[in-house]
């Protein structure tokens, strides 16, 4: 069977995945000989394979192994995801973040998260994950493998005409109302994440430190700082703060 992909971007991102997962196996493999190589020749000729070698090389070779512990998973997950021949989908908000866990040696994974699923984004482009905007994400079901991020398109209740006639008089009401508008914002017209933005940003921390409070990156706390700014009519973090008390956001928990 093969995978129904929705587009050759999708289809050129599984094969890149399925050779470097392929390869990293075959080098866990020539690893795993050699390890048992140098433990028979170091303990069978010790004259030949000096200890002093051998207790640098082992530890070399077992902590490349700890590396691509996962490899092994991975393949099977892919190889499943071929068997099954399905490509799956979430909607929702894309939010850019660390992956949780404990780094000594490498820098923390970047995934991207909608509607509660987490994906890895090894080589896919951060700047088409649209951080902050509705998007339609698809996926292979066992591997998790991120294969394309869309911005979600609005759904059209009514005919066309009446929805430009909508979007005309909408634009022409936010720029001739905007005052108007922003002291008609309650607590409902914002997020549960852009409330705890807005509270933590009344409380004086930095875009950096409130992204290390949310677990979020700072270019994605940037974007919702103007959803936030566009969405309470203001143009300043103070500002924003205090409209936030004004509207009793600031008391939200």
């Amino acid at each position: 069977m093969t995978l129904a992909f929705n587009s050759t971007e999708q289809q050129a991102r599984y094969q890149r995945a399925s050779t470097k997962q392929m390869i990293i196996l075959v080098s866990m493999a020539l690893l795993v000989i050699g390890l048992i190589s140098i433990v028979f020749i170091a303990y069978r000729f010790p004259s030949v394979f000096p200890q002093d070698q051998h207790f640098v090389l082992l530890p070399l070779i077992l902590f490349w192994l700890f590396l691509f512990r996962r490899t092994p998973a991975m393949v099977y997950a892919l190889r499943r995801d071929a068997k099954q021949s399905r490509v799956a989908s979430v909607e929702g908000l894309a939010l850019l973040h660390n992956k949780p866990g404990f780094r000594i040696v490498f820098l923390p994974t970047q995934q991207l998260s909608v509607d509660g699923h987490s994906f890895d984004l090894n080589d896919y482009p951060q700047e088409k994950c649209y951080v902050g905007r509705n998007v339609t994400l698809h996926y292979l079901p066992h591997s998790k493998l991120l294969l394309s991020v869309m911005p979600l398109q609005k759904q059209n209740t009514n005919d066309g005409s009446a929805d430009s006639q909508s979007r005309m008089v909408s634009k022409q009401g936010a720029i001739s109302n905007n005052t108007t508008a922003s002291k008609q914002t309650t607590a409902t017209d914002l997020t549960e994440l852009e409330i705890s933005i807005v509270q933590l940003m009344a409380g004086g921390d930095s875009d950096k430190i409130i992204a290390r409070k949310l677990n979020l990156e700072p270019a994605t706390i940037r974007t919702y700082n103007s959803t936030l700014y566009r969405k309470l009519g203001v143009n300043a973090r103070k500002q924003a703060a205090d409209k936030a008390g004004d509207l009793g956001l600031l008391d939200v928990n």
